[in-house]
């Protein structure tokens, strides 16, 4: 049986985004939510990555990388590998030594106050032992945990391994104080005699929207109208309590769909800031592009509509000559009329539907 949703409140409409994008927008200079089909947010590129030498390709020699600082204990090494590797010519490989004594690399980085990124590597490591790495402000204040949030007291998060190549990824918002960081590679605590390698090092900028519903409400539905996303697109929509990300902040990863993204979440949030950030890297525009974004409440009748039906109305104005002949007086557009009967509606749905026409019919765009 066909399920029926609909959104019956939009709290996104209300919001001038196109002022607060990450990037500067292109076209046009107005607020997309109106519901008009020409309109569109267009993001100025996707970014430039953060990371110098993410790939590790640089070295001054077999044990020395040119763009990142190393630190070592004891008889642990950090070495340039050419075997195993996962992109390009070179990875760096950890040789720990039996008392697993330090050994790291680390780069210093600037990065936008409360802006969206993404951070990810390459690792290689033996079943049971780890990779860890730390990203931390440079004056050690706050250090960014595994579920991406930030902490005063130092942090160290791990990558368990898998015996080949897996990639640690994780979408953040910068903290709002600070603009420069350490991002620092590490041996894991548990890796006495054992090789570990790491590759590919990145933070890429994410294409980002907020919004200001102006007072915590709840939502439970998300919907993406005519972006360009390609299919390895990682849409998120954040929630927070304070504009600046920090305060009790949730995430949701959208499923990817062509043209038109429509998300029920699995869990209601109930939140005053919301933020869409997009990682699209590979998207062949080099720009990110939205129509409409719907962030809003849904509802599921107790019946479905019966019989669909359509028609056109002329709403042309008509004077009679004299002689009792119509003529045009200001000539308009038909515009389409649709039906959906529903019959056994409960009083809860009568009044959610009532309110739903309120929120958006009639004006503003219906979606269901």
């Amino acid at each position: 049986m066909t399920i029926i949703r609909f959104v019956y409140k939009s709290l996104w409409r209300s919001g001038e985004i196109i002022a607060q994008s990450s990037e500067n927008a292109q076209f046009p200079a107005d607020n997309t939510q109106d519901d008009c089909k020409e309109l569109v947010w267009r993001s100025n590129g996707l970014g430039a990555e953060k990371m110098v030498d993410g790939g590790l390709e640089i070295w001054a020699s077999a044990t020395n990388l040119t763009n990142w600082t190393e630190a070592i204990a004891g008889t642990s090494t950090v070495n340039r590998e050419a075997v195993t590797i996962h992109g390009g010519t070179y990875s760096c490989r950890f040789d720990v030594d039996g008392s697993a004594s330090n050994a790291q690399i680390s780069q210093t980085i600037t990065l936008t106050a409360n802006g969206s990124y993404r951070l990810s590597f390459w690792y290689k490591a033996p079943v049971g032992y780890n990779v860890s790495w730390q990203l931390k402000d440079a004056a050690g204040n706050v250090y960014l945990t595994s579920a991406g949030a930030w902490t005063a007291g130092a942090t160290y998060n791990n990558a368990a391994g898998t015996g080949d190549w897996a990639e640690k990824a994780l979408n953040f918002i910068a903290h709002n104080s600070y603009t420069s960081y350490i991002l620092a590679l590490i041996r894991g605590a548990a890796s006495a005699s054992q090789s570990l390698y790491v590759d590919d090092v990145s933070i890429y900028p994410l294409q980002y929207i907020d919004c200001d519903f102006g007072a915590a409400d709840e939502y439970d539905s998300v919907s993406i109208l005519r972006h360009n996303f390609t299919s390895s697109a990682i849409v998120t929509v954040h929630g927070a309590d304070d504009a600046t990300f920090l305060t009790n902040k949730v995430s949701d990863v959208l499923t990817y769909n062509g043209n038109n993204i429509f998300e029920f979440l699995a869990t209601a949030r109930t939140k005053r800031y919301c933020r869409l950030s997009v990682h699209d890297i590979a998207n062949p525009s080099a720009y990110i592009q939205i129509g409409v974004i719907v962030v809003g409440k849904y509802f599921q009748p107790n019946r479905n509509f019966t019989k669909y039906s359509e028609g056109e109305v002329d709403e042309t104005e008509m004077e009679k000559s004299p002689s009792m002949n119509l003529f045009t007086v200001q000539e308009r557009p038909k515009i389409i009329t649709w039906e959906l009967p529903f019959e056994g509606l409960d009083i809860t749905s009568t009044a959610t539907i009532r309110l739903m026409r309120a929120n958006n019919g009639v004006s503003k765009a219906l979606e269901f």
